[in-house]
């Protein structure tokens, strides 16, 4: 999938964008347990909320961790717990736009 099709909104690769391209909705699963073990960075969730439209407490709430974690950790990988639930958040929100064709709907 080409960058511009993401600046666009057509059909984003969530977990491309959460996991700041080190992963795509193609990528091997072992990869993804690999990657949700090291942690995902504050840097893929916000840019993951930005594309969504979310702030941070909405993401807070949807990865069930604390607005203060996602702050404190801007440099610190993520916990595994809150990694996983970010990667199945990705993959929910790929489905919802694939069906309803757009993030706004």
């Amino acid at each position: 999938m080409s960058t511009t099709n993401q600046k666009r909104g057509l059909n984003p690769d969530f977990i491309a964008v959460v996991t700041c391209g080190k992963l795509t909705v193609r990528s091997n699963p072992l990869a993804e347990i690999e990657i949700a073990q090291t942690g995902l960075t504050t840097a893929g969730l916000r840019a993951f909320a930005n594309l969504m439209g979310w702030n941070v407490s909405d993401i807070a709430k949807a990865t069930r961790t604390t607005e203060r974690t996602l702050i404190r950790n801007k440099e610190k990988p993520l916990n595994k717990q809150i990694s996983e639930h970010a990667l199945e958040i990705a993959r929910l929100s790929g489905v919802g736009v694939a069906y309803f064709g757009d993030v706004k709907c």
